[in-house]
């Protein structure tokens, strides 16, 4: 009975005679810094500035440089059109002449002078194919062209575009300038106008022209903007200048997103996918 206490003793204390008992290595997880695995808790961005709104409440739900100062391009049309409605001279249906001075490339409707053309195609060819010489004409369709470009910009100011300025309604000057805080007043005030919220809905358009002689043919102009009825339905104007880069402003419905200076045109509707993805999901957190 002696023998048998001592060998339970021994076997407990870890005794040779019992074999010894080797104890586990401790596990030590490796740690790894944070800057080792960066993390994004917002959109990366190549384009210049980038701005998302909730348009109803006003919140900026994303931003990059959204106060820079930066060409616009085609964008200055939104505002062409607001101008023109609110100041036309003429109807929805007239035939308006195009002249010599109105043939603007390279993005043109390309009317020969003394063609003809509705009212209602050229303001949806301004828009939707973001025709050059359509702006020009409707911008001396109004009560006082003269004074066209002066209304831009008492209406950026009257819609507190305190940035932004222009110089002529087509966006071919590089002076036309702005911010994506602005550009984001802009859109939203711009789809509130029925006529320009129905032209940026088009995929297409498809509209007779009057020639000189009388004789009808026809023009088709695609809508520039490639995020129209796709996973984000995305109602946008797009704009492109060497000075400008690619550019965007539209809206998914309570969302508006702007864009400058985006390095290419894959990037720019890219990168406002990317955003109106994010912001829906971050502003239901």
């Amino acid at each position: 009975m002696l023998s048998y206490f001592l060998s339970l003793i021994l076997f407990l204390s870890g005794s040779p005679l019992s074999g010894q008992a080797i104890a586990e290595k401790p596990v030590v997880f490796e740690t790894k810094l944070i800057k080792e695995y960066p993390i994004s808790l917002s959109p990366v961005l190549e384009s210049k500035s980038a701005i998302v709104v909730n348009s109803k409440t006003g919140e900026v739900l994303f931003e990059k440089d959204k106060d820079e100062v930066l060409p616009i391009a085609s964008l200055t049309k939104l505002m062409t059109a607001i101008v023109f409605l609110e100041n036309r001279n003429v109807g929805w249906e007239d035939w308006i002449t195009f002249k010599k001075e109105d043939r603007l490339e390279p993005a043109w409707i390309n009317v020969e002078a003394g063609g003809q053309v509705e009212v209602k195609d050229i303001f949806d060819a301004c828009l939707v194919g973001s025709a050059n010489d359509a702006a020009k004409v409707l911008s001396r369709l109004v009560k006082e062209p003269d004074k066209f470009t002066e209304l831009m910009n008492e209406k950026a100011k009257s819609f507190g575009m305190e940035k932004t300025k222009f110089f002529e309604p087509t966006g071919l000057d590089p002076r036309n300038t702005s911010t994506v805080f602005d550009l984001s007043l802009l859109i939203k005030r711009a789809l509130e106008k029925k006529e320009i919220e129905e032209a940026l809905k088009k995929e297409n358009i498809v509209f007779k022209i009057k020639r000189a002689d009388n004789f009808f043919y026809w023009r088709r102009l695609k809508n520039t903007n490639k995020l129209l009825n796709g996973l984000v339905n995305l109602k946008a104007k797009t704009g492109y200048l060497e000075e400008s880069g690619y550019c965007l402003a539209g809206a998914d419905g309570m969302l508006t997103v702007s864009i400058l200076k985006a390095p290419t045109d894959e990037i720019r509707f890219k990168e406002a996918k990317i955003l109106i993805w994010w912001a829906e999901r971050a502003s239901q957190k």
